[in-house]
């Protein structure tokens, strides 16, 4: 949870391009809006993320809703908040399978008189449908103060060759690699590093260097019919 963040004001962001740019990962932020008007925040949403976004106000108004698009001036709907049966609230869930990276825009609308102001509490929250089985955590905290977390996604049928590792939690602008092995193991400090290298026997390297986002995030498509052992090998 974050606390309340003053940017929005009383429908000064009312305007898709002049969105209101959530950068962090999840929380509730305040809005007021004035009847007639709108509210307009943006994120970016990773491949294979999905997002929740709930909408509550104070009055119990239910004709307050939210819309989002992939663009300013599209008419590709991403989704359109529903009641949760509560009074006053609505909820929008989405899940990004564009296959690439994608910025939301989403629209509070608030269609009451033009003369008064409803205070809303807006909640974000981030998840991904995930695969695997995670182990060898918590991470050691890294500059941020956080653990870095290494999460995959994708299609559990081999032939479907579809498996995104995506690490998140980590310093942004900085450089990376993701590794594998068929092996689990526990080195503590390897190499002099801060933290544990989890991965024990034959350890493959997956080519290129990551430079991590401004979100604190790297991801990479493996290709699950050549991981880069000695000769390479195939996800069986």
């Amino acid at each position: 949870m974050v606390p309340s963040l003053p940017p929005f004001g009383f429908g000064n962001v009312s305007e898709c391009d002049l969105a209101y740019e959530w950068h962090i990962d999840g929380g509730t932020i305040d809005i007021g809006i004035v009847g007639q008007t709108s509210a307009w925040i943006e994120f970016d949403l990773a491949p294979g993320e999905s997002v929740e976004l709930e909408l509550r106000n104070h009055a119990a108004d239910d004709t307050a809703r939210i819309l989002c698009y992939g663009s300013c001036g599209s008419g590709q709907i991403l989704g359109v908040s529903q009641s949760t049966g509560a009074a006053g609230e609505q909820l929008l869930s989405y899940r990004n399978d564009t296959g690439a990276a994608l910025k939301a825009k989403c629209e509070i609308q608030w269609p009451g008189d033009a003369a008064d102001v409803l205070l809303f509490d807006l909640d974000l929250r981030r998840y991904y449908e995930t695969i695997g089985t995670a182990y060898c955590g918590p991470a050691v905290p890294n500059s941020t103060g956080n653990g870095g977390v290494l999460i995959a996604t994708g299609d559990t049928t081999v032939v479907e060759n579809d498996l995104t590792l995506i690490a998140t939690q980590l310093p942004a602008s900085q450089f990376g690699y993701f590794l594998a092995s068929q092996t689990a193991g526990f080195v503590q400090t390897p190499g002099g590093s801060q933290g544990n290298l989890c991965l024990g026997g034959q350890i493959a390297r997956f080519p290129g260097i990551q430079v991590i986002g401004i979100h604190g995030t790297a991801e990479f498509p493996v290709d699950t019919n050549s991981i880069p052992t000695s000769p390479p090998s195939v996800v069986q």
